[in-house]
């Protein structure tokens, strides 16, 4: 059976307003919503004042929508962007939008994948092939132990 092309996106920027925990809170069950409806998965972290985001579809043109809206959003500039189209199947088919928080990631010791990750993303010259590779692998960690996430 062919798997359709499944387009990600990943991005960091910096929160141009205040986002406490109530704020993202409800910023995360919005987006919840949407992506249901959209068919959109993935995931949300946030720390000092800065956003890492991971979506994925298998309609490319929701996440080329989905990007352009962040990209114009108001709340948030964005640092950077990098977008991919692979033949594999979905990271986080089970996560609409999941938070993840800082604590949850210092508990199954992967806080040092998000944090190289956003470092990556925060250069703003085009990631040659090494650094997606680098992303990619450590968005792959994240999804290997994501059913440790769903247990707290």
């Amino acid at each position: 059976m062919k798997i359709p092309k499944l387009k990600q996106a990943i991005y960091v920027s910096k929160a141009i307003t205040i986002f406490d925990r109530t704020r993202i809170e409800e910023l995360v069950a919005l987006a919840q919503k949407k992506n249901k409806d959209l068919k959109i998965t993935g995931y949300l972290y946030y720390e000092n004042g800065y956003f890492l985001q991971y979506i994925e579809s298998y309609n490319g043109k929701v996440i080329d929508d989905l990007v352009n809206t962040l990209i114009s959003d108001y709340r948030h500039s964005v640092i950077n962007t990098f977008i991919n189209e692979t033949n594999r199947a979905r990271r986080f088919s089970d996560w609409s939008m999941r938070y993840i928080q800082k604590s949850e990631l210092i508990d199954l010791s992967l806080e040092g994948k998000i944090m190289d990750c956003m470092k990556l993303l925060a250069i703003k010259e085009q990631l040659g092939s090494h650094r997606s590779l680098e992303i990619w692998n450590a968005i792959d960690v994240i999804a290997k132990h994501k059913s440790l996430f769903q247990l707290k």
